[in-house]
This record gives structure tokens, sequence and C-alpha cells, in this order.
């Protein structure tokens, strides 16, 4: 009795997915990187019974502008649509009489199917995720502590390690949907947002920050001119961590924009005291301060009740 019941159950559920599907998906939110896409139903289909894990040959799957769909199957990516249009499946994996199927196919699936107890969920298990491949911006980016940067001044003779903070944006941009897909995101049922990866990021580009900036401070660059080389600074900032952002994740850092670089405020008041102290070092600038010195307090002591 099993077995007649996984036969009848495999023939029907190959007759239910001979129909085809159509896969469509709306624009992704600005915060969403990658969703799964079920296929469309029309209120009055007939295709109301077919298997959730089969997607017949011979469907369609449309891809938008800015969007990318992958099709998946077996644990693997199967294909790869980055085109804007509609793309028709031709797997083999789920054959259809309706999507130009052979006969022989359709009932080596329903073989296929008798030998999973007539279950398709452990025959056919694909999907279609859609993937946005438009830049994702306005990601917040800021030192969480002190960065440590070398601090020269020739005039004061001053050679001592102060700290940086920074604030800016980055963005990010998926540029190998697969390799994110098999590297980074899998069989996400939900939506995979971009908070999962953007906190990852933010921290490797503040390492990245870290290197290039200790570059520039083992130059001997001062702080004062540090402004000047923000846009090397950042083109080097985002070829540091793209280096292992897209062969790791398929994920780029596209841009990133420095709003403020400076020191804290610890370290900037010691700075000021240190170079005004380092002006005096010069005989003639010692003396003019002596005399302001003596004039200032002749002056206070002539406003002194009594004239001390």
């Amino acid at each position: 009795m099993g077995l007649i019941k996984a036969t009848g159950s495999a023939i029907s559920g190959v007759a239910a997915d001979q129909w085809k599907e159509y896969f469509i998906c709306p624009a992704l939110e600005d915060d969403v990187i990658m969703r799964r896409v079920h296929p469309q139903k029309q209120q009055n289909s007939a295709n109301v019974k077919s298997s959730s894990g089969a997607i017949s040959d011979g469907s369609i799957v449309s891809v938008g502008d800015g969007q990318c769909a992958l099709l998946t199957g077996g644990g693997q990516v199967l294909e790869v649509w980055d085109e804007p249009g509609e793309h028709v499946v031709k797997t083999g994996i789920s054959p259809s009489i309706l999507g130009g199927s052979t006969l022989v196919s359709v009932g080596r699936e329903v073989l296929k199917r008798i030998s999973f107890g007539g279950d398709p969920g452990g025959a056919v298990t694909q999907r279609v995720y859609y993937i946005s491949m438009l830049e994702k911006t306005g990601i917040p980016i800021a030192s969480d502590a002190p960065i440590p940067f070398r601090v020269v001044d020739t005039n004061t003779g001053m050679d001592i390690d102060c700290c940086v903070e920074f604030e800016g944006v980055y963005s990010l941009r998926v540029v190998d949907p697969a390799r994110a897909y098999k590297r980074l995101i899998g069989n996400y049922d939900s939506d995979f947002r971009l908070s999962t990866v953007s906190s990852q990021m933010r921290s490797e580009l503040l390492t990245s920050f870290q290197k290039v900036l200790s570059r520039y401070g083992a130059m001997g660059i001062r702080i004062s001119r540090l402004p000047e080389f923000i846009p090397q600074i950042v083109k080097e900032m985002v070829e540091e961590a793209n280096a292992f952002q897209v062969e790791a994740r398929g994920i780029a850092v596209v841009s990133l924009a420095i709003d403020s670089l400076n020191l804290t405020t610890e370290d900037h008041e010691m700075m000021l005291a240190i170079q005004r102290a380092g002006i005096y070092r010069d005989p003639a600038m010692a003396a003019g301060r002596l005399v302001d010195a003596k004039a200032a307090a002749m002056v206070a002591a002539a406003n002194n009740t009594g004239g001390r």
C-alpha cells in the first residue's frame, strides 16, 4: 500500500508541477540586500497545488533594473541573471511538458519522486532569490576609540603620538552576487538586510583607516595638513578594504566621505600648549614676551589701591 500511495503522490505532484510559473520582485527597500521570492499566483489560476520546492522548466524569472536573480537547487547556484528582462528556467530538474520537456524526462521525475516516498520535498529543492545591485548609501561610520597618529613639528622639536577621531559615511554594493550568496548570505528564508553586514564592514574599514593613517603619520605630516590628504586617504582606505571584501563576500565599498578628522580635545590642547611654549625658544620672541609681561604687571600695579 505504501508503494501505491507513493506512486499516486508522485504522479499527482509531477502533474501539478507541469504548470509554468512567473517570478517577479518589486523594488527592494533601501536596507534589503537579498529576498527570496515565491511565484506569482493569479486569482483564477489552476496552478494551486504545485510543489513549493519545484520550479518547472519554462518558468519565467523577470529581472528589473538594479536587480539580479539567482536560481538555486541541490545546494548550489544554478543560474545568475543580472540583465534586465524575462529569463526562462531550463535546468531539467523539474521537467514540464508545457515548458518543452519530453514525456521521458517527466517519467524519470515520477520515478525519482517515488524513490522519495512520493514527497517532492525530498527530490526537488529550488529557490529564486533577488539581490539588489544598487549602491547602499549613507551608512554612518565613526571611530569608536581614538586612533593613534604620530605628530611631528620641526619648529618646536615635537615628535609624539597623539590620537585622532573621525566621522563620515560610506556606501557599499554587491559586485559578485553568486559569491555573496555562497560566502555570506546562504539559504535565507527571510530578507537579508544591510544591517547584518554593515557593522562588520564598518569595523574592517576602521582597521583599514588605522593602517593608512599610520603611514601618513610616519611621513611626518602635520595634523593641520591632513585635510589636504583626505582624498588620497579615502582612496587607500577603500582599496585596502576591498582587497578583502570582494574576495571574501562579493561586496565592495563604493565610496567613503570623511566629514571630520581632528585630534582629540585633550591632545589638541596639549599640542597648542607645546607649540606656544616652543615659540619662546627664539630669544627675540622670549624678550618680547618678557617686555609684554612687565608692561602688564605695571598696568596691574597702577590699578591697585595704593599703587602696589
